[in-house]
């Protein structure tokens, strides 16, 4: 600081530090943030599949009594998402009811009844074991139509990405 008649004068001088090191932290910094990012996308794709799940329409629905809401089972307790790579994250349904209510069942193929039967139960049926089989029989002769809730919370999602990322950015 310099004073001089009554004025007040300022110089500052810094030297920017090129060096590998400050390489290296800037990279490792990005790579950082490129991990929260994904995770934080594979966890709000993996929260809107779980809030469909629950209180979501099902594309194609003709359940009169819910008005297409989801089963509210076991399906969304059964999730999780994985790092496959560094730059890789995948939501998984560990149900083999993910697979059937995502793409349909297709006429011909059995379905499980004893998922069916603790549906039966949850919803109040009065012999849960003859409704299941009932039910199961009607599917394996029609088929299922698919009822996409993981498509749908990708695209939900994907309409958020640069909230998601602006908000990963603040927590650097």
């Amino acid at each position: 600081f310099k004073i001089t008649n009554n004025n007040i004068s300022v110089s500052v001088s810094f030297t920017v530090d090129t060096t590998n090191a400050l390489k290296q932290e800037l990279e490792n910094l990005q790579e950082k943030i490129l991990e929260e990012f994904l995770n934080d996308w594979a966890d709000a794709v993996l929260f809107e599949a779980r809030r469909l799940l629950y209180r979501g329409k099902i594309e194609n629905s003709r359940d009169p009594v819910n008005r297409g809401a989801f089963d509210l089972g076991g399906l969304a307790r059964e999730s999780l998402v994985i790092r496959t790579g560094d730059d890789e994250r995948e939501v998984r349904f560990t149900s083999i009811y993910a697979l059937a209510t995502e793409y349909g069942r297709p006429a011909g193929s059995m379905p499980p009844v004893k998922p069916i039967m603790e549906w039966a139960k949850r919803n109040g049926l009065r012999n849960p074991k003859k409704a299941a089989w009932a039910i199961a029989i009607k599917m394996k002769k029609e088929g299922t139509v698919p009822r996409p809730f993981l498509r749908q919370a990708v695209l939900s999602v994907e309409r958020r990405l640069q909230e998601i990322f602006d908000d990963t950015l603040k927590r650097f």
